[in-house]
């Protein structure tokens, strides 16, 4: 687990890792795998945060080449 875009960059395959409440109150842990675009987003969401451009999104699939 990383929130470096350049580390983030280098994995083989990406997941997120989402937590939200549930009805009861108890916070439950949602885990998924991110396919190509996905992975593109969650890199150019660390590299931008909430503000994703398309430079944004080009830095982002720049790093993932360049990593494999």
């Amino acid at each position: 687990i990383t929130h470096l875009p350049q580390v983030a960059a280098y994995a083989e395959h990406h997941y997120r890792v989402a937590k939200q409440k549930t009805p009861d109150g108890e916070v439950a842990s949602q885990l998924s795998k991110l396919d190509r675009q996905e992975k593109i987003q969650a890199v150019a969401e660390l590299l931008g945060g909430l503000n994703i451009t398309a430079t944004t999104l080009k830095h982002a699939e720049e790093l993932i080449q360049k990593a494999h």
